[in-house]
């Protein structure tokens, strides 16, 4: 018999909150892979003190993306989401994994239902009709882009298949480590589109983030 294989992906990039529930694990606390780069945002490029202090440790930004990590740490996240959906006796389903997404995946999920999509939110325009920006992207233009570099992970509006930033905020990992996709708050708008990609090197950045996949293997 054929192995059941559905895929479902988060509608949000996963949260500082989330990741702090993964590194709150007793089997994670002592582990240095998984710990979050604050020392990024003191680089020239992307300086920040405010956020340096309070980016990771501060409630207020409990709802924004987690940053600052590496690759495989992103990797381990994924693998401890699937052992503690193991633990959940009422789950949906009988036995999932979770991991990051292919570049094909995420290119799926960020067009919706529409095959032509520029960006990963509905229409192919930038500013919304109240002449607001559609999604977090560099405008050189918005004075107040160096307080409000990240947005919460529910900001802006979705696209039709109901998920969050598919293009800006942070450039989201995928299964190839070396490139992200979607755009950040770092890069202009030409970045937010589906097709092109950011170089990266694996290591933790300010304007990367991620979301997961979850693959079902067998339903209840």
């Amino acid at each position: 018999m054929p192995v059941l294989t559905i895929l479902y992906m988060s509608k949000f990039e996963i949260s500082n909150q989330l990741y702090h529930q993964f590194l709150d694990d007793p089997e994670n606390k002592d582990n240095p892979e998984l710990q979050i780069d604050t020392s990024q945002w003191l680089k020239k490029e992307h300086y920040s003190a405010v956020h340096a202090q309070f980016y990771h440790s501060s409630g207020s930004f409990k709802d924004y993306p987690v940053v600052n990590i590496s690759y495989k740490a992103a990797e381990l996240f994924c693998k401890w989401l699937t052992s503690q959906y193991k633990k959940v006796k009422k789950r949906k389903f009988k036995r999932v994994y979770f991991r990051l997404p292919t570049e094909e995946e995420w290119i799926i999920a960020a067009r919706g239902r529409n095959k032509e999509s520029i960006y990963g939110w509905v229409g192919n325009e930038i500013i919304d009709k109240n002449g607001r920006p559609k999604g977090n992207y560099y405008n050189e233009t918005d004075t107040e882009q160096n307080t409000n570099l990240l947005k919460p992970v529910n900001s802006f509006q979705s696209n039709d298949y109901g998920m969050y930033n598919m293009s800006g905020n942070v450039s989201e990992m995928v299964q190839n480590a070396k490139i992200v996709k979607g755009g950040d708050w770092m890069h202009g708008y030409e970045y937010c589109k589906i097709s092109p990609m950011i170089s990266w090197d694996g290591s933790p950045k300010p304007y990367i983030g991620f979301r997961v996949a979850m693959i079902v293997l067998e339903k209840n």
